[in-house]
């Protein structure tokens, strides 16, 4: 079971770049599996559907420590790969369009990955929480996680201040983000390294607005909205959306 103290690093999300030159992994699905409708801004070859490339992507638990088991799906479709002894698995994916995975594997919650583009999550480590840890996360903001609703989960790695504005849910519950506890009488993101909970949001797609005494605040991997400190996230029943908020 992760301690809470590493959650410091899970919560980055982004831990270190994955040099494993994608050796030893079990691959899913290819490139012939269903995919999602690429639109009209995929890039080259539209008329053929979305650019394919392959992507690969780390996991680790407790202090960083890699993950084999880990499933990683393309929404919506049976593409899928498990991560191998070294923690990595390989996808054929489409590129340059909004995505989303969903991540599973034994003893963790289950999560959704968000990306504005699956490209970036190519080479990279993600934290994965483990089923116990984000109970005590519900436990501390007093409330209960429905299992046909989702929930979004923020990173700050700084960003005092900080405060989030949703139409839905229960929430925002902010927290130190070392403990991996939010605390409910806390009005906004405190000093350090903090976190964020939203929770029970209706399935589809939410959009939060964050805002912050000065300057602006993005997120490093999710889905854009109209504005730089909007932000929107494919809610999933069940499971939990992550990322890291950026203020400056």
């Amino acid at each position: 079971m992760m301690s809470k103290s590493s959650f410091a690093i899970i919560l980055a999300l982004v831990l270190v770049g994955c040099d494993d030159g994608g050796d030893a992994v079990d691959s899913g699905a290819g490139a012939d599996a269903a995919l999602p409708d690429a639109g009209n801004d995929a890039g080259p070859g539209t008329d053929a559907g979305p650019r394919m490339g392959e992507v690969t992507i780390a996991f680790a638990g407790t202090s960083g420590i890699v993950l084999a088991g880990v499933t990683a799906c393309l929404t919506g479709t049976s593409t899928c790969a498990t991560s191998g002894v070294l923690g990595t698995a390989t996808l054929t994916l489409p590129l340059g369009i909004e995505a989303s995975l969903e991540v599973d594997a034994p003893d963790t919650y289950p999560q959704m990955m968000a990306f504005r583009d699956l490209s970036l999550a190519d080479g990279t480590t993600f934290g994965i929480f483990s089923t116990t840890s984000v109970e005590e996360l519900f436990d501390s903001a007093g409330v209960t996680a429905d299992p046909a609703l989702g929930h979004v989960l923020l990173a700050f790695p700084s960003g005092e201040g900080a405060t989030i504005a949703i139409s839905a849910g229960e929430g925002p519950f902010y927290g130190e983000g070392r403990d991996f506890l939010v605390d409910p009488s806390l009005t906004a993101v405190p000093a350090g390294f903090a976190l964020a909970l939203i929770a029970n949001l209706p399935v589809g797609e939410q959009m939060l607005t964050i805002s912050v005494p000065t300057g602006q605040c993005t997120g490093n991997f999710g889905w854009s909205g109209s504005e730089p400190n909007i932000r929107r996230f494919p809610v999933t029943a069940g499971r939990i959306a992550a990322d890291t908020i950026s203020c400056l």
